[in-house]
């Protein structure tokens, strides 16, 4: 859901003169109602569904990506505040290495035994949502937790010419496992590479 407050957003700023206040009103209709269904008080993160009290990454960095598009435009701080909420609230899932986070919405299907499993594409949404944040605040530390991140990927995801889908077990995923690559997700890190290339901090003005 945090996806379709992206879209507005995303809509403003491709088209700033394409009824613009409509989709920035939009957008944040989307987030407010994603706020108050699915915030959970007690753990301080976004629940994946409803009943569900397991810490997930996905829900909360869909949702730091469109806090910080929407301070992007708005400059209303309370899209700021929520996403560094939302960033506290996956800490728990990082692993103690520093240079990735845990991604258990797939794990027992995928056969994890541990809680060291980690995809790909988590970690590309996470990227991304920091790099969106780093564009609006300026805060080195994202950009390096970044460069953490593209460290882990870069020394156990890739096999060849391809990054593979995950992380489990202690080792990159293996050809028995139920997937071991991911076509989109590899367009998405070359994507997320082209980004992190053509960033730029917020300007001082």
């Amino acid at each position: 859901t945090a996806f379709l407050a992206l879209l507005h957003f995303e809509h403003v700023i491709a088209y700033p003169d394409h009824n613009a206040s409509h989709h920035v009103a939009r957008g944040e209709a989307v987030l407010e109602a994603v706020w108050t269904t699915a915030w959970d008080t007690e753990l301080a993160t976004f629940a994946f569904e409803p009943g569900n009290t397991k810490r997930f990454l996905y829900p909360s960095i869909t949702m730091m990506l469109a806090y910080a598009r929407g301070y992007a435009l708005t400059g209303d701080t309370l899209h700021l505040d929520r996403f560094w909420a939302a960033y506290e609230g996956i800490q728990p899932l990082r692993d103690p290495a520093g240079d990735h986070y845990y991604s258990p919405y797939s794990a027992e299907s995928m056969g994890a035994t541990d809680e060291d499993y980690a995809t790909l594409s988590s970690q590309n949404y996470l990227m991304m949502a920091l790099l969106a944040g780093y564009e609006v605040t300026g805060d080195e530390a994202l950009l390096d937790e970044i460069d953490a991140i593209m460290g882990f990927v870069a020394d156990n995801l890739v096999d060849g010419g391809r990054i593979l889908h995950h992380w489990m077990n202690g080792m990159i995923a293996q050809p028995e496992d139920p997937y071991d690559y991911c076509l989109g997700c590899n367009a998405q890190s070359l994507y997320l590479l082209l980004m992190v290339g053509d960033v730029t901090a917020p300007t001082t003005d």
